[in-house]
C-alpha cells in the first residue's frame, strides 16, 4: 500500500478492566489531528519542537500536562479515538462529560496511554520512506528528463 490513502476508522485496540472496555482508534483523520493540536496547551505545543535536552528540562519543571489539568485536550483526544464501550449509550462526547470521576480518570487514563502509544508509532515510522519514484522530486512533482 502506498503513502495516499483514508484513515482506517475500524482498526480498534481494546483496553479492559474486568467487564469495562473502549475501543479507541488506531489511526487519525487529518481533520482530527487538527483538532487535537488545536486543543493543546501552549506548553505542549512548545516541547513539540524543543530539542531532547531542552523536552527533558521542560518536564523536570512540571510543563507537562495531565488531563486533568487540559479539559479541552481530554475531550478532544476522548472525541477522536474512542469509538465503542461496554457501557449502554453511544460512546459520544455527551456521554463521556456524564461519566463519574472515577470512570472518567480510568477513560482518561487509557486514551492517554494510547495516544502515546499511537504517538511513538508515527515519530519512529516518520524517518522511514515509502518510497519515491526515483523520477520524484521531494515534492513530489514528478521531474521531468532533460
Amino acid at each position: 500500500m502506498g503513502v495516499l490513502a483514508f484513515a482506517d476508522k475500524k482498526e480498534v485496540t481494546r483496553y479492559q478492566d474486568g467487564d469495562d472496555w473502549i475501543d479507541l482508534r488506531k489511526t487519525l483523520t487529518k481533520g482530527e489531528m487538527n483538532m487535537l493540536f488545536n486543543s493543546m496547551p501552549d506548553n505542549i505545543v512548545r516541547q513539540a519542537v524543543l530539542s531532547e535536552d531542552e523536552r527533558e528540562g521542560a518536564e523536570a519543571i512540571g510543563t507537562v500536562v495531565i488531563l486533568r489539568e487540559a479539559p479541552e485536550l481530554s475531550k478532544a483526544l476522548f472525541s477522536a479515538y474512542a469509538s465503542a464501550w461496554s457501557l449502554k449509550g453511544k460512546c459520544d462526547l455527551e456521554h463521556y462529560l456524564d461519566l463519574s470521576i472515577d470512570a472518567a480518570n480510568w477513560v482518561d487514563e487509557q486514551v492517554m496511554e494510547h495516544s502515546q502509544n499511537v504517538d511513538s508509532k508515527v515519530t519512529s515510522e516518520e524517518g522511514k520512506s515509502p518510497g519515491r519514484s526515483p523520477k520524484a522530486s521531494p515534492k513530489g512533482t514528478p521531474e521531468t528528463d532533460s
